[in-house]
């Protein structure tokens, strides 16, 4: 399922898709490389399907897609705030409903500024390719990782000493893995991290009991306001957590719907007759 997932992303937009050219910096590793993190995860971060992950500055949704049907964590969302890669996304995922089994039940994506979310919770497992991301934000990142009683485990491309010491990630270095791009073959390494518990080692924390619920209390952030990561086509009125919630009560053929509305084909052939 997860080859048959990565071929039609290809198909669909090539082999390094999310306006990967002339946008801002973008990566994607291979298949086998991010089935390395995820071996790894499932091996040493208590990835399971108790788990609920989330990808910062999520593309097409790769990452999202592959711990979903891999791992079956429990919640998947990627939050992106290009509006073009998060449009993509919708593409695929509208075409994954209820043709690749199991997306439907755990996969989300949203237009966010991450910075627009008040904490983590209740994401266990934080992942993100972080090389272009701005000293701002990555403070308001460790701020959110260390206070979110959720999180557990991150994963990204940042070494030791600058997640430690300049960020102030409340974390120890576990382990780190080598990577391809996709596309242009460059490699990097990506390094995962455990979060520092203030005693309790191994028992559950309330926050992380709630992960098992059906409900989450994880709720879409607003939409960028700023019309330069505008998605390609205007947001459906039913953007939000409406979607989510037929995710949560696995309404399969209205999630599928909801997506189609996303990527509102319709309102972009309208759009362009008016503007004719």
């Amino acid at each position: 399922e997860v080859e048959e997932l990565y071929s039609s992303i290809r198909k669909r937009f090539g082999k390094l898709g999310g306006g990967g050219a002339g946008g801002a910096i973008y990566g994607e590793v291979t298949l086998k490389s991010f089935q390395r993190i995820v071996d790894f995860m499932k091996q040493n971060c208590e990835l399971d399907e108790n788990s609920c992950f989330i990808d910062v500055g999520a593309g097409l949704g790769k990452p999202n897609f592959h711990v979903a049907l891999d791992a079956n964590v429990k919640l998947s969302v990627g939050v992106e705030l290009g509006g073009e890669r998060w449009w993509q996304s919708m593409i695929l995922l509208s075409e994954a409903i209820g043709n690749i089994k199991g997306v439907a039940k755990n996969v989300f994506f949203a237009h966010a500024d991450v910075v627009d979310m008040p904490s983590f919770e209740p994401f266990t497992h934080i992942y993100m390719f972080d090389k272009g991301f701005p000293p701002y934000l990555l403070h308001d990142l460790a701020n959110k990782f260390n206070t979110s009683e959720s999180c557990n485990y991150l994963m990204c491309y940042k070494k030791s000493k600058i997640i430690m010491e300049t960020y102030s990630f409340n974390v120890e270095h576990i382990g780190q893995l080598s990577t391809s791009m996709s596309g242009s073959g460059e490699g990097n390494t990506v390094h995962l991290y455990k979060k520092l518990q203030n005693g309790g080692k191994g028992k559950a924390t309330k926050s992380q009991r709630a992960v098992r619920k059906k409900n989450f209390g994880w709720e879409v952030p607003p939409a960028p306001k700023d019309a330069s990561v505008a998605p390609p086509v205007a947001y459906a009125s039913s953007y939000g957590n409406l979607g989510l919630s037929m995710m949560y009560n696995g309404e399969e053929e209205k999630y599928k719907q909801w997506a189609i509305e996303q990527v509102g084909l319709n309102r972009a052939q309208r759009r362009t007759r008016r503007a004719r």
